[in-house]
C-alpha cells in the first residue's frame, strides 16, 4: 500500500506565506514552542491538554479568527476542534465581515 501523502502546492505556498508573515499575536500564543502534534491529534487521540493550553491563552480569539478565515480544516485552533469550527464558520465569518467579532466571544 502506498503511504505517500498528496500535497497541494497552493496550500504549501499559503502556509509558507503565513509562516514568513507571522502576525504579532502568533508570537504571544501560549502554544508557541509546544509540540504541534498535540494540536493535530489523530482521530480518537486525546485533545484535553491542547485545549487547556488554549483556554489560558490571551490570543485565543485571534487564533480562532485566523483558523476560520484561513479555512483550517484540521487541528485545534483558538480552543476549538475542527468539528466546532465547522459549526462556527458561517456566523463567525459574518461577524468578522461586519466588524462584530466581540459578538461571538
Amino acid at each position: 500500500m502506498d503511504s505517500a501523502v498528496s500535497v497541494d502546492p497552493r496550500r504549501v505556498r499559503e502556509l509558507l506565506r503565513v509562516i514568513l508573515e507571522r502576525p504579532d499575536w502568533m508570537r504571544r500564543a501560549h502554544c508557541l514552542g509546544v509540540d504541534t502534534n498535540l494540536f493535530f491529534p489523530e482521530r480518537g487521540e486525546p485533545t484535553a491538554y491542547a485545549l487547556s493550553i488554549c483556554s489560558e491563552c490571551d490570543v485565543r480569539l485571534q487564533c480562532l479568527a485566523f483558523a476560520i478565515s484561513g479555512a483550517e480544516r484540521e487541528g485545534i485552533f483558538g480552543g476549538t476542534s475542527a468539528r466546532v469550527r465547522r459549526r462556527l464558520r458561517v456566523p463567525v465569518k459574518a461577524a468578522l465581515a461586519e466588524g462584530r467579532l466581540y459578538d461571538i466571544a
